[in-house]
């Protein structure tokens, strides 16, 4: 990003905006971890990171005309950023879940105190529960559809459009997992 583009990100706002909307929500998920047990306290902290990685190249304004969703950031409200931020940790526990069904109802519990929504009745979350095995792809696909019509933009949610977005998810997905059990691996010790 060059100093022009930051410079006009500031004086309209957008960075204002981005701090206000996107980190404060990053920052309340994070808070609302502080009295999980360790393992799911570590768990969806690193889940957290994992979002706010996905949302930075969704739409951050540091992006510019390089974000995934085309739309002014200005233009997306801190509810809105809420719920795109619900549909990635559903994305994230979801698969973690998948690798790790004894974690299921912890999991599912603590989702629900972090985004406030039913885990059950979560469309991420009952179709990567219905899956024999993981599928990254069907599972950005869906979650690539809510975040568009969460965000108002008027891109496509073919898988084509979705590609880009459920591969980012995908590698931020295993980098979690990888995350998680050396963190549980050192926390056990």
């Amino acid at each position: 990003m060059g100093i022009l583009t930051y410079v006009g990100n500031v004086v309209t706002g957008r960075v204002a905006h981005w701090n206000d909307a996107n980190n404060q929500t990053i920052a309340d998920l994070w808070e609302r971890t502080n009295d999980f047990p360790d393992p799911l306290k570590i768990s969806f902290r690193a889940f957290i990171v994992a979002s706010s990685s996905l949302m930075d190249v969704l739409l951050s304004p540091d992006k510019g005309r390089k974000r995934l969703i085309k739309r002014d950031p200005l233009r997306i409200a801190r509810q809105q950023f809420a719920r795109m931020h619900a549909v990635i940790l559903e994305c994230l526990a979801g698969m973690f879940i998948q690798l790790n069904p004894s974690f299921s109802e912890s999991c599912k519990g603590a989702l629900a105190i972090l985004t406030g929504r039913d885990p059950d009745r979560s469309r991420i979350i009952q179709l990567i529960e219905g899956m024999d095995q993981l599928d990254v792809m069907a599972t950005g696909c869906a979650a690539w559809e809510e975040i568009i019509m969460i965000a108002e933009s008027p891109q496509g949610t073919t898988a084509v459009d979705a590609y880009p977005f459920a591969t980012l998810l995908g590698a931020l997905g295993v980098e979690s997992v990888k995350e998680i059990k050396t963190k549980l691996a050192a926390a056990s010790r």
